[in-house]
């Protein structure tokens, strides 16, 4: 019988600490906060989808250094990537941000072409306009 030991963190109080703290503004503990969550959830969606860095990497076509980066939680991501990071991942950007349960990976399709194609289906008259210009 093996029992599952549940490891909490310790605080951490030093003068040093304490000072490094007071020196950051309520934005910038705001924004290190959001980054954080975000490259959490991130990496929640990547390990729902049976993925670990690598593959996921090979998924978004970046080095797996690169992936690392994203889930340090220091990224500054632009909207570019995270619009190919929710489209590889086959969610909305929103969700990314967002506090509900992320969904099994058994509904959210994970094969290579076919939220693609949904997209494609869903903005086809957008894609035939631009190509009769």
């Amino acid at each position: 019988m093996t029992m599952n030991k549940v490891t909490k963190a310790r605080k951490y109080n030093s003068p040093q600490l304490q000072e490094l703290l007071e020196e950051i503004t309520p934005l910038e503990m705001e924004q290190t906060k959001v980054k954080m969550q975000l490259s959490a959830r991130i990496e929640d969606y990547m390990r729902n989808k049976g993925w670990n860095k690598t593959q996921f990497a090979e998924q978004v076509r970046k080095n797996p250094s690169e992936i690392t980066k994203w889930l340090s939680g220091t990224q500054n991501f632009t909207v570019d990537v995270l619009t190919e990071i929710a489209f590889t991942l086959g969610v909305e950007i929103a969700n990314l941000f967002g506090r509900q349960q992320i969904q099994d990976s058994k509904t959210i399709s994970s094969k290579p072409g076919v939220l693609k194609r949904k997209y494609q289906r869903k903005y086809q008259h957008h894609y035939n306009t631009h190509d009769n210009l």
